[in-house]
């Protein structure tokens, strides 16, 4: 039996493909050299501590003050005589300090720090999961044009789900209280945020239904793996003659009633020399049904039932069967 395809649209053209997976590699590239960067540890070499200090005697009094912008770090030395009350300020003591460009990187302020590390993190987590979809859509002739869009994306949707869920977690909606946090956690978690764009956006939906109360039902909610599938068997005669047909209806739906498209369907009979289907196995329309013609063979009883596999809208998948078997008998014509 040759199954029928899912009808998908024009496929993306090798250039747009390569343009993107070279989009992703820099991404990542950039963001794990921006990472290493920013992690370089601050030591008393290329560390500088801003302060004014005032110095006093009875001949004079001196001011320091230090000054740091992103490229020099100036400490300007202001003497006023205490005898003439006149203040000047001297250039021999005057130090111009030339900071690093990696320590331009370096984030003082730790709640800053985490904060880039997670948006960091998150746009490296998604990059990395685009170029694997990407790759693995590609490898197997399903890679669509319509969805660069989609791919474009991806990095801006990671780093803004990055951010949200640390603002989430700081605020304690999720532990209960305000979570602590330090470096290895925040990048394992932006990390898993950015791969898992999905998953995050439906715990987040349910984070903010229950914090005002909303209720939905349980397929609604993020938590739950798979909505389900409900599968309704239907024959229009249960006895049949030798060599009589017989017609069986499968419908397919989830839970909630929508129908499944491209669910594949098997029949099961358990004895077919009893009874023989035309085709064993169809897919669904988009009605979510198959049918099967069926004939009977030799006098006697048997079973039928199906075994149902599918995918949800994540492209988790799904099995099922029927709730009951349909008893089946073949008896002798009548002459």
């Amino acid at each position: 039996m040759v199954k029928k395809r899912k009808k998908i649209g024009p496929p993306m053209s090798p250039t747009l493909y390569r343009a993107l997976v070279i989009y992703f590699s820099v991404i990542i590239i950039v963001s794990i050299i921006i990472l290493i960067k920013a992690s370089t540890p601050l030591t008393p070499d290329n560390s500088f501590r801003l302060e004014n200090k005032t110095i006093e005697n009875p001949q004079e009094k001196q001011v320091i003050i230090t000054t740091k912008n992103n490229t020099y770090i100036t400490v300007h030395q202001f003497i006023t005589s205490n005898l003439s009350n006149e203040s000047k300020a001297t250039t021999d003591n005057l130090t111009v300090t030339r900071i690093l460009p990696n320590e331009r990187f370096q984030m003082d302020n730790s709640e800053v720090r985490l904060v880039t590390l997670s948006i960091l993190f998150g746009v490296l987590g998604s990059s990395v999961h685009g170029i694997t979809s990407l790759t693995r859509w590609r490898s197997s002739n399903k890679l669509e044009g319509s969805y660069v869009t989609w791919y474009l994306i991806r990095p801006l949707i990671g780093a803004s789900l990055a951010f949200i869920m640390y603002v989430v977690l700081r605020a304690g909606l999720i532990t209960g209280g305000p979570a602590v946090t330090n470096e290895i956690g925040v990048a394992a978690i932006s990390a898993l945020v950015g791969l898992m764009n999905t998953q995050v956006t439906k715990k987040l939906r349910d984070v903010f239904d229950t914090i005002f109360g909303i209720e939905k039902e349980d397929e609604e909610k993020g938590d739950i793996p798979s909505p389900g599938i409900v599968v309704k068997l239907n024959i229009d005669k249960s006895e049949l003659t030798p060599n009589e047909q017989a017609e069986v209806t499968v419908t397919i739906n989830e839970t909630h009633g929508t129908p499944i498209d491209n669910a594949n369907v098997l029949l099961d009979i358990k004895d077919p020399k009893i009874i023989e289907a035309d085709d064993g196995e169809k897919e669904t329309g988009s009605a979510g049904v198959a049918i099967f013609k069926i004939t009977g063979k030799e006098v006697g009883e048997t079973s039928l039932n199906v075994k149902v596999t599918a995918k949800d809208k994540e492209g988790r998948t799904m099995e099922a069967k029927a709730d009951d078997d349909i008893l089946l008998k073949v008896i002798k014509s009548a002459k």
